[in-house]
């Protein structure tokens, strides 16, 4: 069976592979966007999470009771502190939005349909229009349902 399977992987590389990391080969070009945006908001989760890290331990070595028994009122308060850890998230999601806007309208597909049907709901029975169809007369041909 595994050797099936291995001829089967070499045969197509975009097969899945046993304990396989990450994503396949890509088969269309959304696929490459969407492998390219999860890349870049993984790279970003990971600076996020680092940061995150960093701070907490500066804060439980630096501000442990046994330590410093005093804590200096503008290291946690203040305008400055206030406006950058609000503004940095700010930026963090703009820099995260305009990739995946792209992402969205490159994937965005706009078809004509063959047939467009208006259904609505009653109370007690469905309406249905054919709006792309006409009577002789010019009314669009719909009925309702019992």
């Amino acid at each position: 069976m595994f050797e099936l399977f291995s001829m089967f992987n070499t045969i197509y590389n975009d097969a899945p592979e046993n304990w396989q990391y990450g994503f396949q080969d890509a088969a269309a070009p959304g696929f490459t966007g969407i492998t390219d945006l999860h890349d870049t908001l993984f790279f970003y989760l990971v600076i996020i999470c680092v940061g995150v890290f960093w701070i907490l331990i500066n804060v439980i070595y630096n501000f442990n009771s046994s330590k410093s028994s005093l804590v200096h009122k503008y290291l946690n308060h203040g305008t400055l502190i206030e406006t950058v850890w609000t503004i940095v998230p700010a930026l963090i999601l703009i820099a995260i939005a305009f990739p995946s806007f792209r992402l969205l309208y490159l994937l965005d597909e706009v078809i004509s349909p063959t047939i467009t049907i208006k259904v609505t709901a009653s109370q007690w029975f469905w309406s249905y229009e054919y709006s792309d169809y006409v009577t002789d007369n010019g009314d669009k041909i719909s009925f309702d349902s019992c």
